[in-house]
């Protein structure tokens, strides 16, 4: 009789079997443990297999979004940094036309043959030349107060470009006072962690007719 219930239930498995006669007849009977084995029935419910590949798919579209948010809010995070880092730069790159002070513009600019700065009076090429501007301010006058604002930094990568006005007062050996005011672009690159100034440009306002 245990054999005629694999005949008939050859996938049987871990289901218990057991006959007993009923009016002459062999039935057979399934226990409930059977029954509950792995949650329930052996009988797939398409019902049940599209809820289970749903939530999976829910899941990985969970895992997936908030991949990209974590990347977008590092990103965001990488660029309000390198912005902060080039303010603080605008500011001791005032800071050392204020004190005509070299050293504290070196902090600033990328001390190499590369870098450029384009002014009214001409055009210094490399850290040599760039040296040179700090000297003029030295010498030229015996106050000096740089002002930048309406500063406006954007951030693509290692590269960074500013733009800002600014105002200049001034007082020469004689005792002359100079206020002027002006605009002025700047280009920085990153370097490990350091963002260094590699390109300026300044000029007055335009004039109008």
């Amino acid at each position: 009789m245990q054999n005629a219930c694999f005949l008939i239930w050859p996938q049987e498995g871990p289901f218990a079997c057991r006959f007993r006669k009923r009016f002459g007849l062999c039935v057979l009977a399934c226990s409930r443990t059977a029954l509950a084995f792995l949650g329930g029935s052996t009988v797939r419910n398409p019902n049940r297999t599209m809820a289970v590949r749903t939530r999976s798919f829910s899941l990985w579209v969970a895992i997936a979004l908030t991949i990209s948010c974590g990347s977008s809010r590092n990103k965001a995070d990488d660029a309000k940094a390198a912005a902060d880092a080039i303010r603080r730069n605008i500011a001791l790159y005032t800071a050392a036309l204020d004190a005509a002070d070299i050293n504290l513009a070196a902090r600033v600019w990328r001390t190499s043959p590369e870098v450029s700065l384009v002014h009214p009076g001409g055009h210094a090429r490399g850290w040599e030349e760039v040296q040179g501007f700090y000297k003029f301010f030295g010498t030229a006058f015996t106050q000096r107060k740089l002002t930048a604002r309406d500063i406006a930094v954007q951030v693509s990568g290692d590269a960074a470009w500013v733009e800002f006005y600014w105002h200049f007062v001034g007082k020469q050996g004689n005792g002359a006072s100079v206020e002027t005011d002006g605009r002025e672009t700047q280009v920085y690159n990153r370097t490990g962690d350091r963002w260094e100034l590699v390109q300026a440009h300044y000029s007055m306002p335009a004039m109008t007719p």
